[in-house]
């Protein structure tokens, strides 16, 4: 079972998706915060490992729309927070 205030790694994050016990911990999520920072590419491009976050958790959001809200008529999808817009401490565009 997934401890509250648990940190999952990537590379972990999509290998127990249909596990119960993973589901139950999903469903309880309230918020999916995805870490910025670094410089960006341009004034609309995020850093490339930033994009990768953001690709991560569209796919795990999309699971747990078609997969899990569907089972439970009653579950609210977290809210995506993304963070940060960029650092202070190297030049910005």
């Amino acid at each position: 079972m997934v401890k509250p205030g648990s940190i999952i790694v990537e590379d972990s994050l999509f290998l127990n998706l249909l596990d119960e016990d993973y589901s139950q911990w999903l469903k309880s999520l309230d918020a999916i915060l995805v870490l910025g920072g670094g410089v960006p590419l341009s004034p609309t491009e995020p850093p490339v490992y930033v994009q990768q976050r953001c690709d991560v958790v569209a796919r795990l959001f999309d699971f747990m729309k078609n997969n899990l809200s569907s089972q439970t008529s009653d579950m609210k999808l977290p809210s995506v927070v993304c963070l940060s817009a960029g650092t202070a401490h190297l030049p910005q565009f």
